[in-house]
């Protein structure tokens, strides 16, 4: 069951160009948590983007990622 707050989460309008976003594979690191599924598992109505391919291109070549293979999750 959705609340009137996890609705605000995910609305669209909260994000505009000043928004800042983790990795999170970061976060789980953060969290000393093994991987970032353990994350989803324990918070699963966490707000995540999975990147597509412009946007993993941008992370590497500004040095947020190294990751080639695999998906990436903000």
């Amino acid at each position: 069951m959705l609340t009137e707050l996890d609705l605000a989460k995910w609305n669209p309008d909260r994000v505009c160009s000043s928004s800042q976003f983790i990795l999170m594979s970061r976060v789980s690191r953060i969290l000393m948590m093994q991987n970032h599924r353990e994350l989803l598992t324990r918070y699963p109505t966490i707000f995540r983007y999975n990147s597509d391919e412009m946007d993993r291109k941008w992370l590497i070549n500004h040095r947020f990622t190294a990751r080639l293979n695999g998906e990436i999750y903000l």
